[in-house]
Order: C-alpha cells, then sequence, then structure tokens
C-alpha cells in the first residue's frame, strides 16, 4: 500500500529533527552559559582586591577603614558591569567588609552570585570559597 502524500514522510522527519535539536539545546545551553559567565567571576575578584587595596591606602592616612565606595574614589560597578560593588564598616572603622553581587547577565551565575571580601581577605564559611575565588581562594588580600 502506497501513502497517498508523498510529503508526509519528510514533515516526520523535519519535526523529529526538530524535537532532537531541542532537546540537545535544551542540554547543552545551560553549560554553555556557565562556560561563558565563569571567566567574568575575575572581574568580581579584581574589584574587591581594587577596594582592599584602597582601603589599606586609606587606613594609613586616617587610622580607619572608610565607609564607602565614594571616599574611596572608586566606581560602584566594576570595569566590565557585571558586578556591583559596596562596602560597609564597623561603628569603630577597624573592620569591613566589600561585597562583589553580580549584576545584569552575570547574575545568572548562581553559583557565585556574591563574594564577600574581608579586611583580613576573602570570607570564609560559605563553601564557596575554592569555586568562586578560585584554588588559591585569593589570600593574597592578607590582613591590613
Amino acid at each position: 500500500m502506497k501513502d497517498s502524500s508523498p510529503g508526509f514522510p519528510w514533515l516526520l522527519r523535519i519535526l523529529v529533527g526538530g524535537a532532537l535539536f531541542s532537546v540537545l539545546m535544551a542540554l547543552a545551553l545551560p553549560v554553555w552559559q556557565a562556560s561563558e559567565l565563569v571567566p567574568h567571576r575575575q572581574a568580581a575578584r579584581a574589584g574587591l582586591k581594587e577596594v582592599h587595596a584602597a582601603q589599606l591606602r586609606w587606613l594609613s592616612v586616617h587610622g580607619t577603614f572608610a565607609d564607602s565606595l565614594e571616599r574611596l574614589g572608586m566606581p560602584e560597578l566594576t570595569a566590565d558591569g557585571r558586578y556591583r560593588l559596596s562596602v560597609k564598616r564597623d561603628e569603630r572603622g577597624l573592620a569591613y567588609n566589600a561585597r562583589a553581587r553580580a549584576v545584569g547577565i552575570q547574575a545568572l551565575d548562581r553559583e557565585c552570585m556574591t563574594l564577600l571580601l574581608t579586611e583580613q581577605g576573602p570570607a570564609e564559611g560559605d563553601g564557596q570559597d575554592a569555586l568562586c575565588w578560585g584554588s588559591g581562594a585569593g589570600r593574597e588580600g592578607g590582613r591590613g
């Protein structure tokens, strides 16, 4: 028995091919996105290291840490615009923390959405030190 519509097998092949393509894209897209986001974590690390260096300079002149990025003369966003930086200090000005929070497309990087740095170096205890700060955990910040 011959099929009366000669285009039917081609239509079926196109539909099956489209379905397979959709499944492959659904599997590959998250992996590709992650590979695009991870390298930009360096911008957060670099921004926080700049904050740390500026805080050390401020401390050497004023005897306390600065309470804002504005006082340090630093921008709110990292150079690539993917992280928003912020600074908080304790009441006496003897301790601070700087935070880099992912914004825009970088906010899709759920594993390292926020990086935290204190006057003693990268904050510990969130279980993401090696993942977000790299294998050296960014310890070059050191004590201030």
